[in-house]
């Protein structure tokens, strides 16, 4: 290899200000684009964190079913705004029910009702028992997005 020549490292440019420059620096510097509200610092949780994040099942599968939320992570994903064309970062929301189960969405709605839930109720470990939250899709003016209401599903009439 010629001294001009460039490896991996040397093409990526950390101080281009580029998500992906971004990412990489907080790898190395030990953080990571994620909130987990999983507690425990031991290889066994970072483990099970992890398995949530990529073994979660999407929850446009599991609509109008109440899940027994126990944790929940957020990611900020990079995903394409349609309608500006640039890319931007989004919440994709893992709910962990109490059987082990984890749930995702990348919704603005959701997002928002995580926020509200997390910023009354608090912390996961401060709740008496898992909570209830049951996700719905509702349309909105600019398409389609999910909430989560605390309590069981309303009954059919």
């Amino acid at each position: 290899m010629s001294e001009s020549a460039s490896t991996a490292v040397d093409i990526l440019d950390t101080d281009n200000g580029s998500a992906v420059s971004r990412e990489i620096q907080n790898l190395a510097a030990g953080t990571a684009a994620f909130f987990s509200t999983i507690q425990g610092d031991d290889f066994a949780t970072k483990v099970a964190t992890v398995e949530a994040m990529t073994n979660s099942i999407p929850i446009k599968e599991n609509l109008n079913k109440t899940i027994n939320v126990q944790n929940v992570i957020v990611q900020a994903i990079p995903m394409l705004d349609t309608a500006s064309g640039e890319v931007r970062d989004q919440a994709r929301i893992i709910l962990l029910d109490v059987d082990g189960t984890a749930y995702h969405a990348i919704s603005g709605g959701l997002w928002r009702s995580v926020q509200n839930i997390l910023g009354v109720v608090g912390h996961p470990s401060t709740w008496p028992a898992p909570l209830p939250i049951h996700i719905a899709s509702v349309k909105g003016r600019q398409g389609d997005f999910y909430t989560a209401k605390i309590g069981e599903a309303p009954a059919k009439k």
